[in-house]
């Protein structure tokens, strides 16, 4: 497995092994979100769909989201970090 981790500015890291810093206040308290994505062939099949729905939920909870380029680019990111970049 390989996630991206980061922030609403859009900044963050791959990780192999992504963890949760008890000291992070976001996670402990519940003010994150996080939406899983199924990748194929170097892409996010319903793209569209995802971004719809973590758009939503970052809208219940009140937390900004960071533009959809850097969506994009860390999830493409995450899929050439995988191996799976062209299936």
């Amino acid at each position: 497995m390989i996630a991206w981790v980061g922030d609403t500015s859009g900044r963050g890291e791959f990780s192999a092994e992504p963890r949760i810093d008890v000291r992070d206040r976001r996670l402990t308290l519940g003010l994150a979100l996080f939406e899983t994505m199924r990748g194929c062939g170097g892409r996010v099949p319903l793209w569209d769909r995802h971004l719809r729905r973590l758009g939503d939920s970052a809208a219940v909870l009140g937390l900004p989201l960071p533009d959809e380029a850097a969506l994009h680019e860390a999830s493409i990111g995450v899929l050439a970090r995988a191996g799976c970049a062209d299936v």
